[in-house]
């Protein structure tokens, strides 16, 4: 692949000056009395680690119409809840009523509607807190709010054809959640959006609903932890057997059973050099860019480290390392397993190993245990709900 084609200067600047509006729009967002923060993991996590950096010198800089500065710290870094929305399947089933993808998808609503309101017997919840908790090894306050989420939230996502957040957006209003914002960072400024979903994304930016963020180019998105830092995990065996179990799910094939996680640092356990370095480089241009050049007009520092970041993938890929090829990410994973270590950063390793793993195109890892073990997950489960067990809620819910 010709690196400088896909990911070419005027890319990562707009792809910065993304970042940027993103964090104004929150800024504006919370001002107004939307209270949480939802983001749905993988793609949007080079936008929402990029919040920082701007907070921290943008808004006393630039000069612009948005007359709100923030305060202290980052909008929402108080109320922020990360989950893994991601629908990726190996299940496709043309006939399966709404869709596959719509199942998973509204499964993930109905966890999020329960942490919301602070259903904590949700079977969805206790579902997802439990696979994280006890398969794992993920503590299930770690992409928890800090402090009582809020029923008037922002959801923020990225957008190529637009499908999934559609998806999203018919399961929220089914279920209730009628006061969400969304923040739609949208791909190649809606080209390949579908034509139906345009017309509904403008819909809801006139009626007060969204707002719509254009980049020439996501291409961070689908490119898995050598760029974007985060992993995700999904158990297809668990995915399927929660569609069993757990009520409310009767005419559904599948749920939700992943883990959305971030892990930058090298380790040579999993031998994970190539995309350790190529996100920090990724992350120092981001950084150069968003802190003082889009402010200062000059690209001294940032131009630089972009050409570092051609190099870096024109040699790993000519190495076998190809940090952001999907394999790359199997190999890592496997090696994190090998040597019963985490994936997260200060995580702990899974409790159960899986006898087999796959990876998507998209990056996405499946693992697949031997079926004691998942039926001895289901049991731990269906005790936990006989014991009338409640599910975590926020960091200070004890306070």
């Amino acid at each position: 692949m010709d690196w400088r084609e896909h990911i070419t200067y005027d890319d990562v600047c707009s792809f910065a000056w993304g970042a940027v509006r993103l964090y104004e729009t929150l800024v504006e967002l919370e001002f107004k009395g939307f209270g949480t923060l939802v983001v749905p993991s993988r793609g949007t996590f080079p936008f929402t680690d990029r919040l920082f950096t701007i907070h921290q010198k943008w808004s006393k800089t630039r000069e612009h119409e948005n007359r709100v500065l923030h305060g202290s710290s980052t909008p929402f870094h108080r109320s922020q809840i990360t989950l893994p929305f991601t629908a990726d399947s190996t299940l496709d089933d043309p006939a399966a009523g709404q869709g596959i993808s719509y199942q998973i998808r509204d499964y993930w609503v109905k966890v999020l509607r329960a942490w919301i309101d602070g259903d904590l017997h949700s079977p969805e919840l206790n579902y997802y807190q439990f696979v994280q908790e006890h398969l794992l090894g993920i503590s299930v306050g770690r992409n928890a709010s800090i402090i009582k989420p809020s029923r008037r939230f922002v959801f923020v996502d990225t957008v190529v054809s637009g499908r999934a957040v559609v998806e999203i957006e018919s399961s929220m209003r089914s279920c209730g959640l009628n006061e969400c914002h969304y923040v739609l960072i949208i791909d190649q400024g809606g080209q390949k959006l579908t034509q139906r979903n345009r017309a509904l994304f403008n819909e809801w930016q006139a009626a007060g609903k969204a707002t719509l963020i254009e980049v020439d180019n996501l291409f961070t998105e689908d490119r898995g932890p050598g760029i974007t830092a985060s992993w995700c995990l999904v158990a297809p065996q668990l995915m399927e057997a929660g569609a069993k179990i757990l009520p409310g799910f009767e005419h559904a094939q599948v749920v939700g059973a992943a883990a959305g996680f971030v892990r930058v640092q090298h380790s040579p356990a999993l031998d994970n050099l190539s995309m350790t370095r190529t996100n920090g480089v990724f992350n120092t241009l981001m950084h150069s860019l968003a802190y003082s050049e889009l402010v200062e007009g000059s690209h001294q520092v940032s131009t630089h480290f972009y050409e570092k970041l051609i190099e870096d993938l024109v040699r790993f890929d000519s190495e076998g390392y190809g940090p952001l090829d999907p394999r790359e990410t199997l190999r890592v994973a496997k090696n994190a397993i090998t040597a019963n270590e985490s994936l997260a950063v200060m995580g702990n390793p899974l409790k159960v190993s899986p006898e087999y793993l796959d990876v998507s195109s998209s990056h996405v890892v499946r693992m697949y245990f031997p079926e004691a073990e998942v039926n001895r997950i289901l049991e731990g489960y269906s005790e936990r709900i006989r014991k009338g067990h409640s599910a975590y809620w926020y960091v200070h819910q004890h306070v």
